[in-house]
């Protein structure tokens, strides 16, 4: 594309315009249905992890010696043997309850975890509990309003 105008602002406008009137393109590709997302967890003992999330309520099952699926009705996450600290210390995961106050009675007494937790906290949009997991990811664990 060509412009050639001795005004600063028009140019710019004008390319704005040009960009504005290309996006209908964008419009007919073809996109990606998703289904679903799924995290891979890192852990620092992979027994360790797996029997923390069990206890959390998911239901894990083995799918190779390396790898675990975690469980809980439609949402799941992948229990893999591998860790980086980095990694695993800046990971964090939602995960969305309907009762705040039952999960945290739950997580309260979960023992034989290398893991801490702080109350649960208002918020504007809800309440939330966070729990760091035995490898350090950090759990929200949240009830919507």
């Amino acid at each position: 594309m060509t412009i050639v105008q001795k005004n600063e602002n028009l140019i710019e406008v004008t390319f704005i315009n040009k960009l504005l009137s290309l996006s209908h393109l964008n419009n007919k590709r073809k996109t990606m249905k998703i289904d679903d997302i799924r995290v891979f967890v890192p852990c620092k003992n992979y027994q360790q992890s797996c029997a923390f999330y069990q206890a959390m309520g998911f239901n894990v099952e083995q799918a190779s010696a390396d790898l675990s699926i975690a469980t809980s009705g439609e949402c799941s996450v992948f229990i893999q043997r591998y860790y980086n600290q980095e990694f695993a210390e800046n990971l964090m995961l939602q995960v969305c309850v309907l009762n705040i106050n039952e999960a945290f009675d739950i997580i309260s007494k979960l023992a034989n975890f290398d893991i801490r937790f702080e109350g649960i906290k208002q918020e504007p949009w809800g309440k939330v509990i966070y729990l760091w997991g035995p490898s350090g990811e950090l759990l929200h664990v949240t009830e919507f309003n």
